[in-house]
């Protein structure tokens, strides 16, 4: 692997660290292409995510994800709308998304692996596994055997696999195209993610209106042959940093230790968490608020889905294009502030409209959020601790994401669907304000 700048974690600032790092030897089939943050901020937003797609492999793996996560939230969508159909209750939503979530508490372990083995072969078979338990979960429910239970069961084995998957998957990039155009990678691939969160849940708003739901779930499980067939096509070293040698255990109290000494990736890893409790469940809340707020049927309810997606993509690709070196810990802040003051206006929408915007308004909001954390946390690791910094990274935004959708689907159940946006609403904007009081090394980010 290429040197970098050593020396404590966090001495080095983040400006500094973004224009020295040296590129990865395996990295030199893409070396034509890299620039340094200096030199990116001469180039317009468009010209730096060609720059990005020129590599062959990440235009590949960019591709495939973008195919397969078409699938993913399509069969998201449906997922949610089938439960509250057969339910007609916000809880079980909850309960189902608590369920395929809880595994990813092994996330942090998903890192250590993702440290010490191939990524690319460990991302074919996590990615083999999910396309299997798509195809049983559309036969189940083409043979009107998946009750809540079922599809539960299916979740949590499908959080195992992403368990491990996630962490390999975040920090594959860095080996694609160099630490240098890393910055402009996560969020283009970022804005991948959120280009499927429009056509995902629009598609799955029309299936299940003219063949019914458990086509969806095929078509997730035929989704996943375009990231597995790019994945196989990737011809860049994948290899781990570190040897392998020590005990898992041991490389995992090394990570744990790198990750709770810096000073900068230690409070990013918690902020990762507010989103998670406070912002995210609306998805639990979405088909109630579809369905009983709004009066809309499933075609409106995929609309909604699609909106918060197409407010996301703007945001990453807007982080895409960003060259700016310090600023990003007081965007960090705003687009905090954001999410809270949209989540308390969704509470009093009434209008189709209204809600459609201020839904974009939020994915914009939440996508600037998120990933600013990923990047810096990603940026400011040292090659052989990236997998798991961004484990820990993951492991504190999914991880209580269950306790949110839990949350959310009592305070709905029991005062009303409106009753847990208010309460995230405030809860975010106070966070965020007592971050910004305490915190003064994320201000200078």
């Amino acid at each position: 692997m290429g040197s970098e700048i050593r020396g404590e974690p966090g001495r080095t600032g983040t400006l500094l660290r973004l224009q020295t790092l040296q590129e990865p030897r395996h990295s030199r089939a893409s070396k034509r292409y890299r620039l340094s943050a200096t030199d990116n901020r001469q180039l317009t937003n468009r010209q730096l995510m060609l720059n990005v797609l020129r590599n062959r492999d990440y235009r590949l793996y960019w591709t495939g994800t973008l195919v397969s996560w078409v699938g993913t939230h399509l069969q998201g969508a449906a997922q949610a709308w089938y439960i509250y159909q057969i339910t007609e209750k916000t809880f079980y939503v909850g309960l189902v998304g608590f369920f395929g979530q809880l595994p990813m508490v092994l996330t942090l372990l998903g890192g250590v692996v993702a440290d010490r083995v191939d990524k690319r072969r460990l991302l074919l078979i996590a990615q083999s596994g999910l396309m299997v338990i798509a195809f049983v979960l559309g036969a189940l429910v083409d043979a009107h055997l998946a009750g809540v239970w079922t599809i539960a069961v299916l979740a949590m084995l499908a959080g195992m696999m992403s368990a491990f998957e996630t962490p390999a998957r975040h920090s594959l990039p860095a080996h694609l195209v160099g630490k240098k155009l890393l910055i402009q990678a996560i969020p283009l691939t970022s804005a991948a993610f959120n280009v499927a969160r429009i056509l995902g849940p629009a598609i799955a708003g029309a299936l299940v209106s003219h063949v019914g739901v458990a086509k969806c779930f095929y078509a997730n499980g035929f989704s996943f042959i375009a990231v597995i067939v790019a994945l196989a096509m990737i011809r860049s070293d994948t290899s781990p940093a570190c040897n392998g040698d020590n005990p898992i255990w041991a490389d995992f109290w090394a990570g744990m230790g790198y990750i709770y000494r810096h000073p900068t990736i230690r409070p990013l890893v918690l902020m990762s968490g507010i989103p998670s409790l406070l912002v995210l469940p609306y998805l639990t809340l979405m088909p109630e608020l579809a369905s009983k707020v709004l009066g809309l049927k499933a075609t409106g309810y995929g609309s909604l889905m699609s909106s918060v997606g197409i407010g996301a993509a703007l945001g990453a690709f807007r982080l895409a294009g960003d060259t700016r070196g310090k600023g990003r810990g007081k965007m960090l802040l705003l687009a905090g502030m954001s999410s809270a003051l949209v989540m308390l206006a969704l509470s009093f929408s009434r209008s189709y409209p209204l809600s459609v915007v201020l839904f974009m308004l939020l994915g914009a909001s939440n996508v600037t959020y998120n990933q600013t954390i990923n990047t810096l946390v990603q940026t400011l690791a040292d090659n052989e601790y990236r997998a798991r910094a961004v484990s820990a990274f993951i492991f504190v935004f999914v991880g209580l994401a269950p306790i949110g959708s839990l949350m959310a689907g009592y305070l709905a159940g029991a005062f009303g669907v409106t009753v847990p946006l208010i309460v995230g609403g405030f809860g975010v904007a106070t966070l965020i304000s007592l971050i910004a009081l305490t915190q003064p090394e994320i201000r200078r980010l």
